[in-house]
């Protein structure tokens, strides 16, 4: 590929795309070849932003045995990696439409390696109106483009949030940025609540971050305390559990739910095929827990990086 120009990586890549258009999931391509791809193109700059625009401008309705369906995020990644200032606003109309885990992934992800103050600023003014799904994805490049302008973001879109698992999102956001003003922010949504698996994992962040900062508030001692003896608890449990499928799984489902294990229906467990992500468009085979979920087991991280990293593996 070193020696591809940027004629020949555009044609492989639409290559690799119509091969794949009759395809349904991410396992039946070599999507890695194709970020190798789009890494040839990159290095050709700027030289890619007319065709990347033209793409990127286009309305699809259907993605059935279409290339569009692969060639759309592999164009976003593009715009990320070749810092493409210009398509700016079709990435947030992108991820606006909501066009399946696979692309919105890629629309935050370019967002983030763009990383100029008017990608905060084009976040900051699309958040508050946005759907769910966009509010969702839109604060990975406020926890990753590290600077006063995204904590002050951060921090206004916090105070007018009112979904809270977007609000503890955020605050895990800014709790990233290591700034001393997030802590009372983060602190706010524990105080007299209480706590659910998210809000522990929270919690723990809020901990952490402190505990590397040197920083305290009110409740730290308190909070760290129990941290721990929930944790203790928690290692005994599995203690115990261990070699008895049947009554971890009821475990689990009591950790997730907050019911007691004899309130949770004692149903067969089904082997469940390894998850796939699901193509544009097609909602209906969407997973449960998004992979910017927080994730279910109280880690206080995004399901990606976390249990869903495992199943991946």
């Amino acid at each position: 590929m070193c020696s591809w120009d940027e004629a020949t990586c555009w044609r492989r890549l639409e290559e690799f795309c119509e091969e794949g258009k009759s395809k349904q999931y991410t396992n039946e391509v070599d999507l890695g070849h194709a970020f190798r791809i789009v890494e040839a193109l990159a290095r050709h700059g700027q030289g890619c932003e007319g065709k990347v625009h033209a793409l990127l401008s286009q309305k699809v309705e259907d993605y059935s045995k279409n290339p569009m369906k692969w060639m759309e995020p592999l164009v976003v990644r593009l715009a990320g990696l070749a810092h493409l200032d210009a398509t700016l606003p079709l990435l947030i109309n992108k991820l606006l439409e909501d066009g399946g885990d696979i692309l919105n992934e890629e629309c935050a992800a370019a967002l983030t390696r763009i990383a100029t103050p008017a990608v905060l600023h084009a976040v900051a003014e699309t958040f508050p109106r946005a759907e769910h799904h966009f509010r969702l994805y839109a604060t990975e490049p406020l926890e990753y483009i590290h600077s006063d302008l995204a904590v002050e973001t951060c921090l206004r879109l916090l105070e007018q949030e009112r979904d809270e698992m977007i609000q503890r999102i955020l605050a895990q956001a800014l709790l990233s940025q290591f700034a001393p003003e997030v802590i009372e922010a983060a602190r706010r949504l524990l105080v007299g609540r209480e706590l659910d698996v998210e809000g522990r994992g929270l919690r723990d962040s809020l901990l952490e971050t402190c505990t590397l900062m040197g920083e305290r508030f009110p409740e730290y001692d308190d909070w760290l305390t129990k941290g721990k003896a929930e944790k203790e608890e928690h290692r005994k449990r599995v203690e115990e559990l261990e070699g008895d499928p049947t009554s971890m799984l009821l475990f689990a489902l009591e950790k997730l739910t907050g019911k007691k294990a004899a309130d949770v229906p004692r149903a067969k467990p089904r082997l469940s095929p390894m998850p796939r992500l699901t193509l544009p468009r097609q909602p209906e085979r969407k997973q449960k827990v998004g992979r910017n979920d927080p994730c279910p087991c109280g880690s206080g991280k995004k399901f990606k990086k976390c249990c869903g990293a495992l199943a991946q593996s």
